[in-house]
């Protein structure tokens, strides 16, 4: 998820080290050097998110976003359904000024809303982080 012009990349992982194969949330940072260039890195993997071509075996759905003028940042959910193996990923992007975030939830019975709250947090950290 790094981006062309990024200055710095953060990434990090969350899983219950008890539950093996269990839900985990995987978050990569990318900084810019100004909410300009952030803007275009965010608006430029949201096309690429709709059509996600890199793998021809997935369906992807854009189910909408979170956030808004009011929250300071916004975000962008999809679904992503393996064909045949019926399995579902669902993974988003969030922008708060000079950062933006993706975040990839992995879980047996991940659902929207769960990975909403996981968009919602992640934009109002990245807007605490400055």
């Amino acid at each position: 998820t790094g981006g062309p012009g990024a200055e710095s990349f953060e990434s990090r992982a969350y899983s219950d080290p008890l539950d093996t194969g269990g839900t985990s949330v995987q978050q990569t940072i990318a900084r810019f050097g100004s909410d300009q260039e952030a803007g275009e890195y965010y608006t430029t993997l949201v096309a690429a998110g709709d059509v996600c071509g890199a793998e021809p075996s997935l369906t992807v759905e854009n189910l909408g976003g979170v956030g808004g003028p009011e929250t300071g940042f916004d975000g962008t959910v999809w679904r992503a359904t393996a064909e045949g193996a019926g399995t579902v990923f669902l993974y988003g992007l969030v922008i708060n000024g000079s950062a933006v975030s993706f975040v990839d939830l992995s879980a047996a019975s991940a659902d929207e809303e769960q990975m909403r709250g996981l968009l919602t947090l992640a934009g109002e950290r990245l807007g605490d982080l400055g």
